[in-house]
């Protein structure tokens, strides 16, 4: 965690030394802009993760169908997929059965953690489906990819803060290793 604080912090510096050694703001001021923008991320996912887990949150429930839920990320996840040159395919939402009782905006927060692991770890062109199943007792939101997968060791860490599978496979995305904890959080929430 605190590499990734710290490197960002390190080029926003240097820009900022470039700036004052040159004068040249307009190439340095898109560097700043991007490193900001993805610390105000990562500190967003940690405020996110500690408001949850002091056990202060209180879910904002309602009950919505598939498709309000749907409907609140469908743009999201194409712009996400659409970044790693991936396509999306949707299944199983509707408008009528039963409703989802839920904190859609916490919810909404956990699939698209998932939607962007995935996206962040299958090869392009890759495909990414959203899917949503209804048992008797569960309703069952899935992302599915063909991606590089979890080795078995790592799949019972996976969910622990700050934790990142180290494979030399694939290339580093940064992070905190946060994105998993959250998601393990509001499924909590959520019982």
């Amino acid at each position: 965690a605190s590499h990734e604080l710290k490197t960002p912090l390190q080029t926003m510096m240097s820009a900022i030394s470039e700036i004052e050694s040159t004068g040249r703001i307009d190439e340095n001021i898109a560097i700043l802009r991007t490193v900001v923008s993805k610390m105000a991320e990562r500190m967003k996912s940690l405020l996110s993760l500690q408001q949850i887990e002091s056990k202060k949150y209180i879910c904002d429930m309602d009950v919505f169908t598939s498709n309000d839920i749907l409907d609140k990320i469908r743009d999201e996840m194409f712009s996400s997929a659409r970044v790693y040159s991936h396509s999306v395919k949707f299944d199983g939402f509707s408008d009528s059965g039963p409703r989802v009782l839920c904190d859609i905006s916490r919810l909404s927060t956990a699939i698209m953690n998932l939607f962007n692991n995935s996206c962040k770890y299958t090869q392009p062109p890759g495909t990414i489906l959203f899917k949503y199943e209804i048992s008797k007792k569960e309703h069952k939101f899935s992302i599915i990819d063909n991606g590089v997968g979890i080795d078995e060791k790592d799949q019972e860490n996976i969910f622990i803060k700050f934790y990142q599978v180290q494979n030399n496979n694939i290339r580093s995305f940064g992070g905190f290793g946060l994105g998993l904890s959250i998601v393990k959080e509001i499924a909590n929430l959520h019982n």
